[in-house]
């Protein structure tokens, strides 16, 4: 491992690849934050790679954006010399240690280091301190591509969905569980066991594509906000009467509150 040092640089030259993994913060934290920023500049020096001369943010990426937008020219980096590749590596490592990153950013970096960095997942897990399992499932998305990877991408299906749905070897049945999975919000559970039935059926003579896929998840109808969910979903625990007939009461406050939400 390369010495660190301590510099001061101007924010607006720092660089932010175009792919890694970012820490979220809620909006009243946000805000404080940038107030922090401007009033006391940036406490905690940003950590950086430089690479032929430039400079790679690792961590830190809020703290020069805020020194940016209060119109600060110089604030004090902690610099390491290295690659792209260490950047992201680094990256994820930080974001893995200190919370919760998003899946889809992570799916992002994983990929670009499997794809482009030609890394394997030992490596990977070596380099970052992140459980070797944990990244093969990002490498399973990344590979299965097409639908269910774009799927993942924006949010409409999770890792374990994604990840049962890339165990589906016939494309048309693959296609037709996605598809059932995002439209009624089917759980990682539901999505196995209906790849099972569908291997299953598979074996049959008669079985088609189309069979296996057209049968939709059952739905129940919750009590209190009025909407459809799969019925492992619902949940029922013991209530008076008078909680019972405050039901419909309790529903048209929530949807008040929904209504008046930015």
């Amino acid at each position: 491992m390369t010495t660190v040092r301590t510099r001061t640089v101007d924010p607006a030259e720092i660089l932010v690849p175009d792919v890694r993994v970012n820490a979220k913060m809620p909006a009243d934290v946000a805000a404080a934050f940038a107030a922090s920023v401007k009033d006391a500049g940036v406490l905690t020096p940003p950590l950086c790679i430089e690479q032929d001369g430039k400079l790679y943010v690792v961590d830190g990426r809020h703290r020069i954006g805020e020194a940016i937008a209060a119109g600060q020219k110089r604030i004090q980096v902690m610099v390491r010399q290295g690659t792209l590749q260490d950047v992201l590596l680094q990256n994820l490592a930080t974001t893995h240690l200190t919370g919760r990153p998003d899946p889809r950013e992570v799916l992002g970096v994983i990929e670009h280091l499997t794809v482009e960095e030609k890394l394997d997942s030992q490596e990977i897990a070596k380099r970052t301190g992140m459980p070797r399992d944990y990244i093969e499932g990002f490498q399973v998305i990344a590979q299965t591509g097409g639908p269910v990877r774009e799927a993942f991408a924006v949010g409409d299906i999770g890792k374990n969905v994604a990840l049962e749905l890339a165990k589906v070897q016939d494309e048309r049945i693959r296609l037709g569980l996605l598809e059932q999975a995002v439209q009624f919000s089917m759980t990682a559970q539901s999505v196995k066991e209906a790849r099972k039935e569908a291997e299953r059926l598979l074996k049959e003579p008669a079985a088609s594509a189309a069979a296996l896929i057209s049968e939709p998840p059952k739905l129940t109808t919750c009590a209190m906000c009025d909407t459809a969910h799969e019925s492992e979903a619902i949940r029922w625990n013991a209530l008076c009467r008078a909680c019972v007939a405050a039901l419909p009461e309790i529903r048209k406050q929530l949807a008040a509150a929904a209504a008046v939400q930015p």
